[in-house]
């Protein structure tokens, strides 16, 4: 999954209430996919796991990423 995928998979999850886990290990999206999504889980409240070992993402991001679920 490349981050241009990653805006489509994130335009879907944004309007989704049904999906609860969501396994995107060992992709190859990085920062800006990962931006597109923390946008689209903003709206979504259905995600409860989201697994996303093996990207290419820094630790800062995925900092914010966990501030932003605990919002």
């Amino acid at each position: 999954l490349t981050d241009r995928a990653l805006i489509v998979l994130a335009n879907g999850l944004e309007s989704n209430r049904f999906l609860q886990t969501m396994n995107l290990e060992q992709n190859s999206f990085g920062e800006d996919g990962l931006c597109v999504l923390c946008h689209a889980l903003q709206n979504n409240h259905s995600l409860h796991r989201l697994y996303l070992a093996g990207n290419e993402i820094s630790q800062t991001s995925l900092d914010q990423l966990i501030q932003l679920s605990s919002v």
